[in-house]
């Protein structure tokens, strides 16, 4: 049994490595591609608002385009014009009284002549959620296959050196002074 318990530890070792590895590596890897999928989503609002910006003819109809867009803000500029930039920052949410993540494009658009920046906002609260169940799921599926590997090489083992260990005993067990013959198993 001691050759099990040793590939056992080996087997832990092993998995406890890869398992420290991988789920950071994981962790990013899925945090990355949210990340790239949540900018696209943000350069299509962009163009949303660009080809809806010709049917917004006062001032009137632009706040009513923000009260029903909560996503979009529009500033007016004094003609200065800002560099397109995506960036994260902490939006404070005063009907939970707490701050949340929010992937953040920033623009410059052209309203009727006036220039104005554009921040179009999108809250990655149910991102990072849905990536904490995506690296806990994968956490939870090595640990059941690391348990099964080894319930599996347990019983293989088992039944392969069964034989083995029992002639060990038989041969523990003979007395050449009293046995004359050893019957060991085929």
């Amino acid at each position: 049994m001691r050759l099990l318990s040793r590939t056992i530890r080996n087997y832990a070792l092993v998995s406890a490595i890869l398992f420290v590895l991988s789920t950071p590596l994981f962790y990013w890897a899925i945090h990355s591609l949210v990340i790239k999928q949540m900018d696209e989503m943000l350069k299509d609002h962009k163009e949303d608002f660009l080809s809806a910006s010709p049917h917004i003819q006062t001032e009137e109809e632009l706040k009513q385009h923000e009260l029903l867009n909560k996503e979009f803000r529009l500033v007016p500029t004094a003609g200065k014009i800002v560099n397109d930039s995506i960036y994260t920052e902490d939006i404070y949410d005063s009907i939970e009284a707490e701050y949340h993540p929010y992937r953040t494009f920033r623009t410059t658009v052209d309203l009727h002549g006036q220039p104005y920046q554009l921040k179009i906002s999108e809250s990655m609260v149910s991102s990072k959620d849905l990536i904490a169940a995506i690296v806990l799921i994968q956490s939870a599926l090595l640990i059941l296959l690391f348990v099964t590997l080894v319930l599996i090489n347990r019983q293989l083992s088992n039944t392969i050196w069964s034989p083995f260990y029992q002639i060990v005993d038989r041969l523990k067990n003979y007395r050449i002074d009293r046995d004359h013959a050893i019957n060991l198993p085929l």
